[in-house]
């Protein structure tokens, strides 16, 4: 879709005109393409902060899909790279990226290892640890 392609590319502008000029509902926000990848995860995954805090603030968070896996079973925010973390802390419930069955001390360890989240917070990275 035109949000994956710009998610995926890094355009927040795109996506900034999109959420302007359409209904969000339209835009297939929450739609998995071929490797089961939403315009959000592609964000995450790429690093794009710019994206992520658009999504973050001008779609509704309920058509995001935010707990969708892609075909090796990462969310959004585990396949996260860089300082995307940040918006994705800042704005949205960190429980809404939990696939169904799973536990939130998934959000900090994932088979005894630490998750991104937990390393980004660790890190030291000054946005990320105000915010958390």
């Amino acid at each position: 879709t035109a949000t994956h392609v710009a998610a995926g590319h890094g355009h927040a502008q795109v996506l900034s005109r999109l959420a302007e000029r359409f209904e969000h509902d339209s835009l297939s926000l929450g739609v998995q393409n071929e490797f089961g990848q939403t315009p959000l995860m592609m964000s995450t995954r790429e690093g794009h902060h710019d994206c992520v805090q658009v999504f973050a603030t001008k779609f509704d968070h309920k058509l995001l899909n935010l707990s969708a896996q892609d075909i090796k079973g990462r969310t959004a925010l585990g396949d996260c790279r860089g300082t995307a973390i940040v918006p994705l802390v800042r704005y949205f419930d960190l429980n809404a990226f939990l696939p169904q069955g799973h536990e939130p001390e998934q959000l900090v360890l994932n088979e005894n290892r630490p998750t991104r989240l937990m390393l980004a917070v660790l890190s030291g990275e000054p946005d990320t640890r105000r915010v958390v």
